[in-house]
């Protein structure tokens, strides 16, 4: 019986062993031999598992969370590489919005998770639009941080040219590294907050260029930061850097000891209180 127990033991960790390298190599042919210029790798060969990893601790889309949400309509943007972005907009109350606010994800994070907390901006005139990265969700394309960049340029570009009167860009945690990536070509008039996101992300194989804090504005005053000093995930020395450099360049911080994470707090009084931070900086200054 030992005998049967150590050849079931060797045939399991052989069996695993397989499947990881299977799995392994499939996702580094999907890399090289992808359909889009845009999704090739920038962060070495454990991108398009890490980004494997990011996508299913998002789960699956649920219809039911956004049932009964009043103003709130299914939208799709297709980028110039012909995928097609899902995701939700949450009309404005008004019949001709001032605004727009456009929430960037963390990334484990699915649209319809959070769309939810941002109703509440439909009664000051602003239109809210959430999109699943690509390959989140209900989203086509496979998961890159170059794609996922290009994406965004084309979605604030588009937002951009509608007849706003107030832009505003919410981004947490690997949604403010697409934002700053983005924003240090678009930044206009735009009120940004950058919520619990890393200095750099080159301390993982990803090149120096795509580091927020290599992409910082000069001119950050219409930018707030938000640090979490109970924040296990991105942690308070991981992001020090670029919140100095974004302080030094005119940007506002709040930070508080008991905020974890975006959408991690352990009490719902400490996750309202940061959306109202938010909110507050964006639309009620």
């Amino acid at each position: 019986m030992m005998k049967d127990r150590r050849n079931r033991g060797k045939y399991l960790k052989s069996n695993y062993r397989n499947i990881f390298i299977t799995l392994f190599f499939s996702l580094i042919c999907q890399n090289i031999f992808s359909a889009s210029s845009f999704e090739k790798s920038v962060c070495g060969i454990k991108e398009p598992l890490v980004f494997w990893l990011w996508k299913n601790a998002a789960g699956e889309t649920d219809d039911s969370r956004v049932e009964g949400l009043e103003g709130i309509e299914e939208i799709s943007f297709v980028t110039k590489d012909g995928r097609t972005l899902r995701g939700y907009k949450i009309n404005a109350d008004s019949k001709t919005p001032n605004g727009y606010l456009l929430v960037l994800l963390g990334n484990s994070m699915l649209a319809d998770q959070l769309i939810g907390d941002f109703t509440d901006y439909a009664k000051n005139g602003v239109d809210v639009y959430i999109y699943d990265y690509r390959g989140y969700g209900l989203s086509e394309g496979k998961r890159r941080l170059k794609a996922i960049i290009s994406d965004y340029k084309e979605i604030i570009r588009g937002l951009d040219a509608k007849p706003y009167e107030n832009q505003y860009i919410y981004a947490m945690s690997f949604g403010g590294i697409v934002a700053i990536n983005v924003l240090k070509e678009n930044q206009g008039d735009k009120f940004v907050v950058i919520d619990s996101t890393p200095s750099r992300i080159s301390v993982y194989g990803c090149l120096i260029a795509y580091d927020p804090v290599e992409n910082v504005p000069r001119d950050a005053s219409r930018y707030l930061i938000i640090a979490g000093g109970s924040d296990t995930i991105v942690k308070p020395r991981l992001s020090k850097e670029l919140t100095e450099k974004l302080l030094k360049n005119g940007a506002v911080l709040y930070k508080n000891e008991s905020l974890a994470h975006p959408f991690m707090d352990k009490s719902i009084e400490m996750h309202n209180l940061r959306l109202k931070k938010v909110k507050e900086f964006l639309i009620e200054r």
